[in-house]
């Protein structure tokens, strides 16, 4: 019951971490080549990384929805505990 509801919570939470965690590598790497670089390709880095922010989102938005789904058949099915 309550075990399954934490590793689905750690299931949803692994691919999320990763994405955060390339998504400030790209703003990282974008402030960095900024004074280097064309403009142009500062743009693309800072562009990507906010369409990862989206992508996060998103899956946060679906995890959560995982989540509610599955708390509710436990608790229809009583088996909670």
């Amino acid at each position: 019951g309550i075990t399954g509801v934490i590793v689905l919570f750690y299931l949803i939470l692994s691919p999320v971490i990763s994405l955060v965690s390339y998504s400030f590598l790209l703003k990282f790497a974008s402030a960095i080549i900024e004074p280097f670089t064309d403009e142009k390709i500062s743009n693309i880095c800072t562009s990507i990384s906010k369409s990862i922010s989206h992508l996060i989102a998103c899956m946060l938005v679906v995890g959560l929805m995982f989540f509610i789904t599955i708390l509710i058949l436990m608790i229809t099915s009583s088996a909670f505990l």
